[in-house]
């Protein structure tokens, strides 16, 4: 009998939901029982020369058998991506192969072996067709891999993104103020220590870049990305502490995008403690940024009706939503001047009048 300990504590490429599930599953001490070794199997399936290879669960560098029994108790599958850019070589110099399908259904992973993986997949595809299909999951990490093939496909119900890297940090400043310690920290390199317990995490140049934009004559916003997994009080006292907003401005926008462990009537009910302690700070009602299936599927009910919608629907020249909505963001691949790399772009469903009647009016 072993006791296997692990803390996801590097960087992931991975959904924000996969990843809390991973903690829990890992940050909680659990027998594993030592038994046989699996029996070896084929490293592909194979037919009239197309090969399958399985890209299933969070993608690993390596998975330890230890590990791996550990996530199954939790219902968690793991993805040794070693092992997978091994059964792709074999693919490579299998002559019978001329076809080779990532069969994919994973959130993502670690930022270490995601990299090696994905040159395999390139590598792989400079000598035989490669193609990513999924039905469930093709999310970051995975979404990397599917990237480098010849051609990703996916079913109409499939997740398909979530790109980005995260790296959740406890920010316990407040808790060490209450006990009577200040954290100093030396390093050299701005985001050296990054991330130490004790010390603040937030942006010094938020307000800076707030003012700035007014001055330049942009109508200026904040939202607040909502964390199922953590209190609605506290997260909507963080967000009125840090953000002062200004007459003109737009109201505040609540970004709700995962359920975590929550029901969707708890996470409605959770949101709404958000929302109506924000209202009641600024006066003005909150706008509502989620996408189009997730708030179908849990944010369905009258009451959210009565909040501006912000929709994110993507790759689509059309946007079918029956209900009433105040700003579509359609894209997450937009180019502006002056800002390096890709940008959301986003319409407003009326006029400019409308836009500023939207905005916060003098007190």
């Amino acid at each position: 009998m072993n006791i296997v300990t692990a803390s996801p504590t590097q960087p992931w490429l991975i959904t924000l939901e996969a990843y809390r599930n991973l903690a829990a599953a890992l940050g909680t001490a659990l027998p594993v029982q030592t038994g046989k070794e699996e029996a070896p199997t084929a490293p592909y399936a194979a037919k009239n020369g197309v090969a399958v290879i399985p890209i299933h669960g969070t993608m690993m560098r390596q998975v330890r058998p230890q590990l791996k029994s550990r996530a199954e108790v939790w219902g968690i599958r793991l993805c040794d991506m070693q092992q997978a850019s091994d059964t792709l070589r074999q693919a490579a110099a299998d002559a019978t192969i001329h076809t080779v399908i990532l069969d994919i259904d994973s959130p993502g992973g670690t930022v270490n072996g995601t990299p090696e993986l994905a040159h395999a997949v390139a590598t792989l595809s400079d000598s035989k067709h490669v193609y990513a299909f999924t039905s469930g999951q093709c999310c970051s990490a995975a979404y990397w891999i599917a990237s480098q093939t010849d051609g990703i496909y996916a079913s109409p119900s499939a997740i398909v993104g979530s790109i980005g890297v995260i790296l959740p940090i406890l920010d316990a400043t407040a808790r060490y103020e209450k006990e009577g310690f200040k954290v100093e920290v030396f390093s050299a390199g701005k985001y050296k220590s990054t991330g130490v317990e004790g010390t603040s995490l937030t942006d010094e140049r938020f307000a800076e870049n707030m003012d700035g934009a007014r001055r330049a004559g942009l109508m200026c916003g904040a939202y607040h990305y909502y964390s199922p997994g953590s209190s609605a009080r506290r997260q909507a006292d963080f967000f009125v502490r840090h953000v002062h907003l200004q007459p003109g401005d737009l109201p505040p926008v609540l970004d709700i995008e995962q359920t975590g462990d929550l029901s969707s009537r708890a996470l409605r009910d959770s949101a709404l403690v958000w929302l109506r302690l924000v209202e009641r700070h600024y006066g003005v009602r909150p706008i509502l940024y989620t996408y189009h299936n997730f708030r179908s599927r849990h944010l369905s009910t009258p009451v959210f009706d009565d909040y501006p919608y912000w929709i994110a629907h993507y790759y689509v020249d059309t946007l079918h939503y029956e209900g009433r909505w105040h700003f579509w963001q359609h894209t997450d691949r937009g180019r502006v001047a002056g800002i390096k790399g890709n940008v959301d772009i986003n319409c407003f469903n009326g006029s400019v009048y409308a836009l500023r009647q939207l905005t916060l009016g003098e007190e």
